[in-house]
Formats: C-alpha cells, structure tokens, sequence
C-alpha cells in the first residue's frame, strides 16, 4: 500500500486528501494483519476463523479498491481540467493572432508603393508573428504531456509562419497586394489551428485520460485502414495499366484522409 501510495502522490494533481485516506483506512482495517492471522489460522486447521477474516479482508479490500478508483478517476479529471485550460488558453490567443491579421490586411489593401506607411505595417506584422512563436512554443511544451496537441495543429502554425515572413518581406519590397495575400493566407492558417484545437477540446471531453493515448492509438488504426485501402485499389490494376480518372481520384482522396 506504501508503494502505491508513494507512486501516486508522486503526480502533482494527485488528490493528496484521497491518498492519506486510503493510507488511513489500509493502516485502521489492518489488513496485513488479519493476512498474517487468515495464515496461522489455515496452518492450524482452523478453517471457520479462517474463513471470517477471509471475509473481513475481501470486504476491506474491496473498500480500499473503491478508494483507490475514486482517487484515479479524480486525478484523471483534474489532469484532463489542466489541459482544457491549456488548449483553451491557445486557441483564445490564436484568436487574437487571427483578428490582429485580420486588421493588418484591410490596412495593407490599398498602400501605394510610395506610402510611408509600409515599416509601420511590418513592424505590427512582426510583433504578430513573435506572439505566434510564443503560442507555438506553449503547444510543444504541452505536446510532451499530450497527444491532444495534434501534428495538425502543428502544421497550421508552421504554414501561418510561413506566410508571416513572406509578408514581412513583400512589406519590405513595398509589394501591398502581394503582402495582403500572404497576410490573408496567415489568418486561414490560424484559423485553422484553432479549429484543431476546438476539435482536440471535444475529443478530450470524453476521453479517458489527459494524456489522449488510446485515442491517439484509434487514429492511427484509423489510418492503417485507409492504407490498406489505398494498397487494396492500387493492387487491383494489372501492370502497365492506368486506373481511371474517377479511380484515381477516389485514391487521391483515400490518400488526403
């Protein structure tokens, strides 16, 4: 019981109060002791004592089991509580990130090569994309703790990078149009970081830990499957043939999922 104890207190959002209860009732029910008397009991023929206690043991060590659940699943939901928080804190910051963008490209629409307006401009879109980098860096950070922090995101963020610095530099060039079309490619990419995240968020919900394993594990079934399908439509054309347009597009989309 001392092990268990010590493991699980060893988590940070461990209920404490649930673990020096269970400690509580293992040490009052003194079950190793009653284990030690079932022993003696046996060894000296005594079989109605040693059913008894037999019976008082099951029954404390069903109550402890009972004690340990409560305790696992309350961790389970203040764990699962961090990370909602967590997930929610990005996506309201990327919403912001987006709205700032949003503001950026109906400032750049109509700038004339002579506007004394282009460093300005930059220098906002360059403060946009240094809260990116600090909201991309709190998503990696809570992807060592779980896998609701998806590659999709991942992507999204890099492509909003991506398209950021491309503006930056058609600021530079003085190139309005070409600035707002990256600015405008950055926002969608934002956008859809967040729909990730609110699609994580709903995954959590009836997920069984925070750490978002088995539904992580789920998805790459998911996707073993999609492969043998795509393995299964390409098997099935002999060599030297091509498969139709309306084949080669249902694998093309097979491939896209």
């Amino acid at each position: 019981m001392e092990e268990v104890a010590e493991r699980m207190s060893k988590d940070p959002v461990m209920p404490s109060e649930m673990i020096n209860a269970s400690i509580e009732m293992f040490d009052r029910r003194k079950i190793p002791a009653k284990m030690g008397k079932m022993s003696d009991d046996l060894k000296n023929n005594q079989m109605k004592k040693a059913e008894k206690v037999g019976s008082e043991i099951e029954k404390d060590l069903t109550d402890l089991s009972e004690n340990l659940r409560i305790a696992q699943k309350e961790m389970v939901d203040v764990q699962k509580e961090v990370i909602r928080t967590a997930l929610m804190k990005s996506a309201v910051d990327l919403l912001t990130l987006s709205k700032s963008e949003e503001k950026l490209i109906g400032e750049s629409v109509n700038l004339d090569k002579s506007s004394s307006r282009f460093p300005s401009i930059a220098e906002r879109q360059l403060e946009i994309l240094s809260g990116l980098s600090r909201s991309g860096q709190e998503l990696l950070n809570l992807a060592q703790k779980t896998f609701f922090v998806t590659p999709e995101m991942g992507r999204a963020l890099a492509q909003a990078v991506i398209q950021m610095q491309t503006s930056i530099k058609e600021l530079e060039n003085r190139d309005g149009k070409k600035a707002m079309k990256s600015q405008n490619n950055s926002m969608m990419a934002l956008n859809m970081a967040v729909e990730e995240i609110m699609n994580s968020l709903m995954n959590l919900e009836g997920a069984s830990s925070a750490s978002g394993l088995e539904e992580y594990l789920k998805r790459l079934e998911q996707m073993a499957g999609k492969q043998s399908g795509i393995n299964q439509q390409t098997s099935e054309f002999p060599m030297g043939m091509q498969p139709s347009l309306a084949q080669q597009a249902e694998m093309l989309r097979l491939a896209r999922e």
